[in-house]
């Protein structure tokens, strides 16, 4: 595993269009950070599904199949691209995180976010409880209009608490939704133990709103990854 440091921290976020398109992306940012964010859709949860769920049927899905090369990831020695190098945070947008979150153990999870809204209370127990068992670091997502205070119950079971800014789950370059700011400033009273990751239209213009108002991790997508420069932006939203 890469060492993840204490401070600030600013994470790539990618939604795989295909493995290829996650190789492509990943290289991109392997020498520069180190731990990535990847968004897995299922297209229930979500409007449109992302890679390995893309191109399935409705039915294909419900049943838990996989795109193939996903399938043939998880038996071999190799693991997903840049595995040495990174460490992987799986974002789960799925309707059955119960189900869907063995894969993404298998597949070399450090930390594995599950969304407050796709689960029964009952059922959110039960993957948060197979992930501390397996050894991988457990957060939770709260869409923008969800409670703060349903954290309570799981606040000593989970490392990170990530805060929605944008309406609609699964798109990146979405507006920002500024309410999150005082989310994160009450987040931050709450839970003053917790890391706090926001998600969602993460800009250099909004950035240090986000910060002074106590989080710990920016997760962002289009504001790098569409830069002329990753390296030189990855470098002033951390001189932030």
């Amino acid at each position: 595993m890469v060492q993840e440091t204490s401070e600030i921290e600013i994470v790539p976020a990618i939604i795989p269009e295909s493995l290829d398109d996650l190789r492509e992306k990943l290289s991109r940012v392997a020498r520069l950070v180190p731990t990535v964010h990847i968004d897995i859709l299922d297209g229930d949860f979500t409007d449109k599904p992302s890679w390995p769920y893309s191109g399935l049927s409705k039915l294909e899905r419900a049943e838990s199949n996989l795109q193939k090369d996903f399938v043939n990831l998880l038996t071999q020695e190799d693991g997903l691209p840049f595995w040495d190098s990174l460490n992987f945070e799986f974002h789960l947008m799925v309707a059955n995180p119960i189900i869907e979150v063995e894969h993404w153990i298998t597949a070399g999870a450090m930390r594995i976010m599950v969304h407050y809204e796709a689960v029964s209370e009952e059922g959110l127990v039960e993957v948060i409880n197979l992930l501390n068992e397996r050894g991988v670091e457990a957060g939770l997502v709260l869409d923008i209009e969800t409670p703060l205070e349903v954290v309570e119950p799981f606040r000593e079971y989970i490392s990170n608490l990530q805060l929605m800014a944008i309406d609609r789950d699964g798109f990146q370059g979405q507006p920002f939704d500024d309410r999150v700011i005082e989310r994160v400033r009450e987040a931050r009273e709450l839970y003053p133990e917790m890391q706090i990751s926001v998600d969602g239209g993460i800009n250099l213009e909004n950035a240090s709103d986000i910060l002074d108002a106590g989080a710990d991790r920016l997760i962002v997508g289009s504001a790098l990854f569409d830069s002329v420069n990753i390296a030189d932006t990855l470098d002033t939203f951390q001189s932030l």
